[in-house]
């Protein structure tokens, strides 16, 4: 496998899941903020949300 049908494979998927959400999106309203419901994944409070999300990546560590 070259690294140019790598590229492209994993291009393709990414597309691929892109359209996907899409038009799944198109059919479910994702809750956001004060919208937020029941049965749409994990909830967690605001403040560990803010800290994972301003957190370093692991691969920025060194």
């Amino acid at each position: 496998m070259t690294t140019m049908s790598f590229y492209d494979g994993v291009l393709y998927s990414f597309i691929v899941m892109a359209v996907i959400s899409m038009l799944y999106l198109f059919r479910v309203t994702a809750p956001y903020g004060r919208h937020s419901r029941g049965g749409f994944g994990p909830r967690i409070g605001a403040t560990a949300a803010w800290v994972l999300m301003r957190r370093r990546p692991r691969w920025l560590r060194s």
